[in-house]
C-alpha cells in the first residue's frame, strides 16, 4: 500500500516498446522459463494501455503469469482482455475494507468504483478459470496513524470483512488475501534488521525505466544490478548485494535492507551454509 509518503514523482513514466523489445530479445535467449512473471510494481499496470498485448508477448516465458492492480481500472473488458492474454493470477489490493478509509489514505473516492468492478469479474471465476486474489491489509498497532481510528481492533477488523468473505466463499478460485502492512523505507534506528532476506536470491523487477533491481520494494536505485540494455548477466552486482545479506551487516552496507519490513517468513540464516558455495 503506497500513501505518497515518497517522492516518485520521477519513476511515473510507461515502459517504452524499444525497452519491452528488449525485455522479450533477452527473455528469449535464455535457455529456461521463469517460475513466475509479475506485472507490477510502484505504479498501476492497467493505466498502460497494451498491458494485455505485453502480457500475452511474456506468457511463453514462465510458468504462471500474474498481475497486480489496485483495481480501479479493471473494467470486465479489460479483465477479459487481461484472460485472453494468458494471466494466470490477478491480484486485487482493495487495502482497506470501508469507504472513508480508502477515501482517507488514497485520496480518491474510489471504493465503490472498485467493489464494482469486482462484482462484474466473480462470475468467470465462478467457472473455474484462473485465480482471483483480493489483498486486505491487516491493521497493526504500529500503523494506527495509517488507518486514521485508534480505536480499530483485530474484533471490528474481522466484522468489517465479513461482506468480502461471500467473495472467497462462491468459488474455490476465488481468494481473500489478508496481510500486513508494511514499511520499506522505516528510518527509526529500533527498526534495524541485519537478519537476511531471500528476495535478492529469487527474483528480479525490470522497472518502465528499463533498470533491474533484485527486489520489488526497491523504488529508486539502491538495489539496482543493471538494465535491460546490457542483458540478463547481472552476477557482480548481484553477488554483491547477496553477500552483503549474508554478511550479517547488511544495514550497513546496504541501509535501506536494514530497516525494510518487507522480509518474509523465509529463514535465509538456516540455509545460509547451502548458499554461501553457489554465489
Amino acid at each position: 500500500m503506497h500513501n505518497g509518503s515518497l517522492d516518485t514523482e520521477s519513476q511515473k513514466i510507461d515502459m517504452s516498446d524499444e525497452t519491452f523489445d528488449m525485455i522479450t530479445k533477452a527473455l528469449s535467449r535464455l535457455c529456461y522459463k521463469f517460475k513466475s512473471i509479475q506485472l507490477h510494481g510502484y505504479g498501476e499496470p492497467l493505466l498502460n494501455k497494451k498491458i494485455h498485448v505485453m502480457a500475452a508477448r511474456l506468457r511463453p516465458y514462465c510458468d504462471s503469469l500474474r498481475l497486480i492492480t489496485n483495481g480501479t481500472a479493471l473494467t470486465a473488458k479489460m479483465h477479459e482482455k487481461l484472460i485472453a492474454a494468458g494471466i494466470d493470477e490477478i491480484h486485487v489490493s482493495l487495502d482497506v475494507v470501508d469507504r472513508h478509509r480508502y477515501k482517507r489514505i488514497k485520496e480518491k473516492d474510489l471504493y465503490e468504483k472498485v467493489i464494482r468492478n469486482i462484482d462484474s469479474i466473480i462470475p468467470w471465476y465462478k467457472t473455474g478459470k484462473g485465480q482471483l486474489f483480493i489483498k486486505i491489509a491487516l491493521p497493526e498497532k504500529e500503523y494506527e496513524g495509517f488507518w486514521g481510528d485508534r480505536s480499530i481492533s483485530m474484533a471490528n477488523f474481522e466484522n468489517s470483512i465479513d461482506s468480502l468473505r461471500g467473495y472467497a466463499e462462491c468459488s474455490k478460485n476465488i481468494n481473500l488475501k489478508v496481510m500486513p502492512l508494511f514499511s520499506t523505507y522505516e528510518k527509526k534506528t529500533n527498526a534495524i534488521d541485519d537478519s537476511p532476506c531471500e528476495m535478492p536470491f529469487y527474483m528480479l523487477k525490470i522497472k518502465a525505466s528499463g533498470g533491474i533491481d533484485c527486489c520489488c520494494a526497491a523504488i529508486f536505485d539502491e538495489l539496482k544490478v543493471g538494465h535491460i540494455r546490457e542483458g540478463l548477466d547481472l552476477h557482480d552486482k548481484l553477488t554483491d548485494i547477496r553477500r552483503a545479506h549474508l554478511s550479517g551487516r547488511v544495514s550497513s552496507l546496504i541501509p535501506m535492507c536494514g530497516s525494510c519490513k518487507a522480509k518474509t517468513i523465509v529463514n535465509v540464516d538456516s540455509i545460509k551454509e547451502i548458499i554461501e558455495p553457489l554465489i
